[in-house]
């Protein structure tokens, strides 16, 4: 169970629903279209949609420093292992150096991971590059925010 709550939050990591600062940029939109439809592929269990916004290779090293792959995620939302109730992002920073773009932001999740309910609030980083002129994340971490 404590793994699914940390793969959960992390995953949620990939999914916008705001952008911190005076300015938005074109950047910041973009980035912001993209994690909402991968958010949506999350809530809706969409393995394949959500692998289309993750490159084959990517990890996400989860709360207590285990990883998981693109293949794991994608198997287990298209299995019903992992199942989300709600995803909701916050303070979201689109940091922008050519063809590789950091996200930093807070992630607030609930669902389940094979039938153990969870929910947290964690910081994240997602980091994406330009290949084949398509935006793919390749890693994403996660860190468990305190109540303070």
């Amino acid at each position: 169970m404590k793994q699914a709550t940390h793969v959960l939050c992390l995953l949620a990591v990939l999914v916008s629903a705001s952008i911190r600062g005076a300015e938005v940029t074109a950047a910041d939109s973009e980035f912001a279209a993209i994690e909402q439809k991968m958010a949506d592929a999350l809530l809706k269990g969409d393995g394949p949609g959500f692998g289309k916004f993750v490159s084959d290779d990517w990890k996400i090293v989860l709360t207590d420093g285990k990883t998981l792959t693109t293949a794991q995620v994608t198997q287990a939302l298209a299995g019903g292992k992992l199942k989300f109730r709600s995803v909701k992002l916050s303070d979201l920073e689109v940091r922008s150096h050519g063809d590789t773009v950091i996200v930093i932001g807070v992630n607030q999740t609930s669902g389940s991971w094979d039938g153990d309910d969870f929910q947290g609030k964690d910081r994240f980083t997602d980091v994406f590059v330009r290949k084949d002129g398509a935006w793919k994340c390749i890693a994403s971490h996660s860190s468990t925010m305190s109540d303070e």
